[in-house]
């Protein structure tokens, strides 16, 4: 028999680095003073001795997420993820029976691949994270059966959908979802539990499964959840934001509700309350949002005249360039937005790159400059901006063609330069979508900082940055002021992110739209 000697002790992170670990408990003293999160320790020799089931499909015992690393070979390419529960310490967690510990179950690994790819982390006394609530919820007491099993659902379709497609996974997530609706129904038949945190939280979670499952019923569903979450939020009064978990659960629903006025074309429907004191802990941030709201609010208004302008027969100029008026106050108030953003909010420009690309819908990047963002937060708020200027635009140059214009919008002379501010608009969102889509894993040296995930190695190729980048794109394919390079580029995009990143919805934004900005004048005039 050979001797291989004896198996190193150290936690996981200090044996990838190659240093000596002092293995002190629970967590490593070296990577405390270093400021990383240690991953644990691996399991005594005597428990990595015995056979282990290779096959994440060939078992699924339900077992309870534990505190120590798990690993898992997902998709073709073999991509190792280690994932750990943030404060594993103080984590709640029910270990199995020891024959069932000595096996990684499929729920883990599902588990820990949502929680490394969707659950963003805010820097300290920030808001500016993205599902941070799921950890809170999953250190505290039970939460509910509604929150458990739409956490589940979310997970195991997060591991089925990567890099392709798993029919057995999907199968279970679809199983957990179905659960995860009946229990949320029977929540809401009672009044406490339907404004607690485990069942909001459980709503926004269905909420993203639409999302990756990407159905056209599930691409509705998605809406309705959120529309319906932000009811509960009301009902829930100021309370609600006394703690963290009800703070990140608030800022969760305020965003998802705004990115669905702009896409359904609706008021966002949020008032004063919304943007209040003890909010936010970012002012800047909720600047932006309030901005984006009230663009919908202009768009709002521009639907309302037209149908009774429809209904009556009659053409009130006045308001109409009032209308203009307040789309183009709302545009300066972006740019002095910009303008005032500290400097934690910067972003910029890595690298400029001058190759074309051979296949421009299988490329990753396109000629020009490259951005390079802070977080997936960041880059998500700047294309808001970008993308509620592209749909001002658009409501300024509806307002000069009915207001007496020429048949041909083009010779409007607000054209040309809404047209030279769009075009500079729509290379900014190009030029951010490489960082969202993971391209700076391969050009390492030119990240400055990392995104923390709640598990994980903090990778700027993530499923979220991924999904927070569909809006953007399908706005570049549908704006006149977009090339044609361009449109063919973001529907490539999409397509890679339905297929490759695991969010099917984008699937159905992949397909070459008619550019708004003409389609909508056509419409308006005739």
């Amino acid at each position: 028999m050979v001797y291989h000697g004896v198996p190193s002790a150290g936690c996981f992170l200090c044996r990838k680095r190659k240093i000596k670990c002092d293995e002190a408990k629970p967590f490593c003293t070296r990577c405390q003073k270093s400021k990383r999160v240690c991953p644990g320790y691996p399991a005594p020799p005597d428990a990595r001795s015995m056979p282990r089931l290779q096959d994440p499909k060939a078992y699924a015992t339900d077992t309870e997420l534990s505190s120590s690393c798990v690993a898992q070979k997902i998709g073709g390419a073999g991509a190792r993820v280690q994932c750990w529960l943030v404060d594993a310490a103080n984590c709640r967690s029910q270990v199995s029976p020891l024959g069932a510990t000595l096996r990684q179950s499929t729920i883990d690994a599902a588990r820990c691949h949502f929680l490394s790819n969707f659950v963003l982390i805010s820097p300290s006394g920030t808001n500016r994270g993205l599902f941070e609530f799921t950890i809170s919820l999953l250190k505290t007491e039970p939460c509910g059966e509604a929150y458990s099993m739409a956490f589940k659902a979310c997970s195991l379709a997060s591991l089925a959908y990567c890099q392709g497609l798993d029919t057995v996974l999907e199968q279970q997530a679809l199983l957990y979802y179905d659960r995860a609706l009946k229990a949320t129904y029977h929540a809401l038949t009672n009044t406490n539990a339907a404004v607690s945190d485990g069942v909001l939280g459980a709503i926004l979670l269905l909420a993203m499964f639409e999302l990756k499952s990407g159905s056209n019923e599930y691409a509705l569903g998605w809406g309705s959840h959120i529309v319906g979450s932000s009811t509960l939020m009301k009902n829930r009064g100021q309370e609600q934001l006394a703690t963290g978990v009800g703070t990140s659960i608030f800022v969760a629903v305020r965003a998802q509700l705004i990115l669905l006025a702009m896409i359904t074309g609706r008021v966002a429907p949020l008032g004063p309350d919304w943007f209040g004191e003890g909010t936010y802990r970012d002012k800047h941030a909720a600047v932006c949002l309030q901005l984006t709201a009230r663009t919908t609010e202009l768009r709002e208004k521009l639907n309302n005249y037209l149908y009774y302008q429809e209904q009556s027969g009659i053409m009130n100029t006045s308001e109409l360039s009032q209308l203009s008026r307040d789309c183009r106050a709302a545009d300066f108030g972006f740019v002095l937005w910009s303008q005032a953003a500290p400097e934690y909010f910067h972003y910029t420009m890595a690298t400029w790159i001058n190759d074309e690309p051979d296949n421009l819908q299988n490329a990753e990047a396109l000629p020009g400059s490259v951005h390079i963002y802070g977080s997936p937060w960041l880059a998500c708020l700047w294309n808001m901006v970008r993308c509620s200027r592209l749909e001002l635009a658009g409501l300024i140059l509806r307002c000069a063609a009915l207001m007496g214009g020429p048949n041909d919008y083009r010779t409007l002379p607000e054209y040309e330069p809404l047209t030279r501010t769009c075009i500079g608009v729509v290379s900014k969102i190009v030029a951010s979508i490489p960082y969202q889509l993971g391209w700076f894993e391969k050009h390492n040296h030119l990240l400055v900082a990392r995104p923390q995930f709640a598990c994980g190695e903090n990778s700027t190729k993530s499923e979220l940055a991924a999904a927070i980048a569909i809006w953007p794109l399908a706005r570049v394919q549908e704006y006149d002021s977009s090339t044609e390079a361009q449109r063919v580029w973001a529907q490539g995009r999409l397509e890679y992110i339905g297929a490759r990143r695991g969010i099917r919805a984008a699937t159905l934004q992949a397909r070459v739209i008619h550019p708004t900005l003409g389609c909508v004048i056509v419409c308006s005039l005739n």
